[in-house]
């Protein structure tokens, strides 16, 4: 691609002799000399060759004002008595430029055109505007308020004088240098001022938020062990249980801090052999029974999920014998549950159906069964099936679907568990207790019972009876 300077010279018929003057100039400078209304790109630099009969030609000026508007950089030449006020309109493209004097002769002499073409016209208004800046200064006594502010700004007016420096017209003073120097050196410190302000501004913030955070967090512990505090101390069941209730209320002070004497910790160490097994029932208060409430551990012996009052599961970690969560998971007060071995699925019946929980997140999934309310229930060791006991029904449910794979009539269900080998039940049917298979609901054992004896019965996770 050409990257020369392009330039366009425009005249009218009148002036063809001078506008081969300048063409000539343009290519001994080795400038690309490029035709009106050429589909190229703009030229650079617009020549205009006006005089009188330029501005009375009807069709030049038009089209000598669309080149210009065109063109980066127009200049409009004066070649005799012509004026500016005769080239248009105020504020049309050639009316508003800067004209250069060609009217003594000079047009057609080819050093003029010269040093024409070497100028920087396209520079001009910035070295104006650089100038008038330099005198303020210079009168003003070197204010610095006077300087350029920016130092992108005193850069373009250091190229801006680079550029100029050999320009045959315009050539910079030794007033705008000093102007150009003084404010690459204000501008430049001002910049580093402004950069360890918005520092020192930044470092404020982020110990103000720090402290903000840091204030925040120990007001969140203090309020979080003073809830626990309340909970565990309302919790406590002084009617029913004083003695665990005493012991309950040493722990907390321990927990607390409130007293750390060696005597007082030995006292707690020796209570809590007596009482950490227990901690894992939960005393159904709300009723006034007294009676613990039922719970499933999973095969690891790590975890036991304990009903709680009022449809509420606790998960309770059997080492420690603490309580890390407690759910709602049931409309009812002690619905019918049952937790997968690896205890990741816990499963729900009730009156609304059967339900399974991911332990992890809690979240619900509603398998769709809607048979009869199952008062007893066992989940299979991969959570895929639950086989539970319904009034004189033992029913296997797909917890895929909530479908009923298959159902056994009964006078009572005894007892259903997950065993070694699998899902089992015991049921009664007339005199005779029955070992069911989960699986497949046939009997796998059989046994007489005396006519009319009540009859109750349990599994073992190795499969005993008894």
């Amino acid at each position: 691609m050409d990257q020369r300077r392009r330039i366009c010279v425009l005249a009218c018929a009148a002036d063809e002799d001078v506008a081969l003057v300048a063409k000539s100039v343009a290519r001994a400078e080795k400038y690309s000399v490029v035709e009106p209304g050429s589909p190229d790109a703009p030229a650079d630099i617009c020549i205009v060759l006006m005089s009188r009969a330029a501005v009375q030609d009807p069709r030049f000026l038009p089209a000598a004002g669309a080149e210009a508007a065109r063109a980066a950089v127009t200049i409009p030449v004066r070649l005799d008595e012509v004026r500016p006020e005769q080239a248009g309109k105020p504020g049309s493209p050639l009316r508003e430029r800067n004209w250069a004097d060609f009217s003594q002769g000079a047009g057609r002499n080819s050093d003029p055109w010269r040093l024409l073409m070497r100028s920087n016209v396209s520079l001009y208004d910035s070295f104006y505007d650089l100038d008038e800046r330099a005198r303020r200064w210079e009168l003003c006594d070197h204010d610095a308020s006077y300087l350029l502010q920016d130092v992108r700004a005193a850069s373009r007016a250091r190229d801006v004088l680079a550029a100029l420096a050999s320009d045959p017209y315009q050539r910079p003073t030794a007033t705008m240098r000093d102007y150009v120097t003084a404010s690459e050196r204000h501008a430049n410190k001002e910049r580093k001022r402004l950069v360890s302000r918005r520092v020192r501004t930044a470092c404020a913030a982020l110990f103000i938020v720090f402290a903000l955070l840091a204030a925040n967090l120990v007001l969140q512990h203090y309020r979080f062990h003073a809830q626990l505090l309340q909970e565990a101390m309302d919790g406590l069941d002084t009617a029913h249980n004083p003695e665990y209730a005493a012991f309950r209320l040493l722990q907390i002070g321990a927990n607390e801090n409130i007293n750390s004497d060696t005597s007082y910790l030995q006292t707690i160490d020796a209570l809590s052999s007596v009482w950490k097994v227990s901690e894992l029932g939960l005393v159904e208060e709300a009723a006034g029974t007294g009676r613990q409430g039922r719970a499933a551990l999973t095969d690891d012996g790590e975890r036991a999920f304990v009903a709680g009052a009022e449809g509420t599961i606790q998960t309770w970690l059997t080492r420690t014998a603490e309580a890390t969560d407690n759910r709602r998971v049931s409309d009812e007060g002690h619905p019918a549950f049952d937790v997968t071995p690896d205890g990741s699925c816990l499963v729900v019946a009730d009156g609304d159906g059967i339900r399974c929980f991911d332990t992890r997140s809690w979240e619900a999934v509603d398998s769709g069964y809607d048979g009869a309310t199952l008062g007893d229930v066992t989940v299979s060791a991969d959570g895929s099936r639950a086989l539970g006991a319904a009034e004189g029904v033992l029913a296997l449910v797909n917890l895929g679907d909530g479908t009923l794979e298959s159902r056994l009539e009964a006078d009572d269900v005894l007892s259903v568990e997950r065993t070694r080998n699998g899902l089992r039940a015991l049921v009664r049917t007339g005199s005779e207790v029955l070992l069911v298979d989960g699986e497949t609901l046939e009997p796998l054992g059989r046994a007489t019972a005396p006519e009319g004896s009540e009859c109750v019965g349990a599994l073992g996770e190795i499969g005993a009876v008894i």
